[in-house]
């Protein structure tokens, strides 16, 4: 990853939202948005990859944990038919959006 490491990104994402550019494009990883029963506990969590330069989504899922989300992310072809793990040479950890005036 360009800009910074992988491991800290992906770590970053169970509790917060990241930005990357890939080829042009503004990706918003929507962290895991997480469920909590009456005592705290994680119920359910929510993971979502929006190309913000297209305006669409590219990934979404919910399952029981954080790292059941990731884990799901990492395995789908999401970016052009690849995978995380193809494109991670690739992204650019950034503040947000590439504003273009």
């Amino acid at each position: 990853m360009i800009d910074g490491e992988t491991r800290t990104f992906l770590e970053k994402l169970h509790y917060e939202d990241c930005w990357a550019r890939y080829r042009g494009h503004d990706l918003f990883f929507n962290g895991c948005q997480c469920e909590l029963d009456a005592m705290g506990r994680v119920v359910s969590s929510r993971l979502e990859v929006c190309d913000e330069t297209e305006e669409t989504t590219l990934f979404a899922i919910q399952k029981p944990t954080q790292a059941e989300c990731l884990d799901a992310l990492l395995a789908s072809p999401v970016f052009d038919g690849r995978t995380f793990w193809e494109i991670e040479n690739e992204l650019v950890w950034t503040d947000g959006p590439e504003h273009t005036e």
